[in-house]
């Protein structure tokens, strides 16, 4: 977040709202910092759905979904993550997309202690991994272990 300037006001960015969440679990943070986190997720996705396409809201609503996974807060995540799932749906998303929308359904399972729809979106997002080629491909398979260790 950065603040201050000509008219003392305070911007958001998405990249912020992602390192956030990245970096910082659910303990740790103080009452106005996750009101802060929760405010720049919404931010970002209310203007993509005015500045991007399709593919940049389905990313907020994935951002959205793991900020509330992170401020533990796992039934505003499902919903979320549902929008994730019924825009990539919407628009015939590729692999990429489309890996991304099962981890977070799997992470959001998890939390709300559904186990069996938890392994049924990670089998799914495998399925879009072996899809994939290159750095992208790297990047899920990392994400993917981060997300086998926490579905145990």
């Amino acid at each position: 977040m950065v603040c201050g300037g000509l008219f003392g006001g305070c911007r958001l960015g998405a990249g912020e709202t992602n390192s956030a969440v990245n970096t910082l679990g659910p303990l740790g943070r103080s009452a106005a910092e996750d009101q802060l986190l929760e405010l720049a997720a919404k931010t970002a996705r209310k203007y993509w759905e005015v500045a991007g396409g399709w593919n940049q809201v389905q990313v907020a609503e994935y951002r959205l979904a793991m900020t509330y996974l992170a401020l533990a807060r796992p039934k505003d995540a499902a919903e979320h993550a549902a929008l994730c799932r019924q825009i990539c749906a919407d628009n015939e998303a590729g692999p990429g997309d489309l890996f991304f929308a099962h981890e977070v359904e799997a992470r959001v399972r998890h939390a709300l202690g559904e186990a069996a729809a938890a392994g049924a979106a990670r089998k799914l997002a495998a399925e879009a991994l072996a899809e994939l080629e290159g750095g992208l491909a790297d990047y899920a398979a990392k994400t993917l272990g981060t997300l086998d260790e926490l579905l145990g």
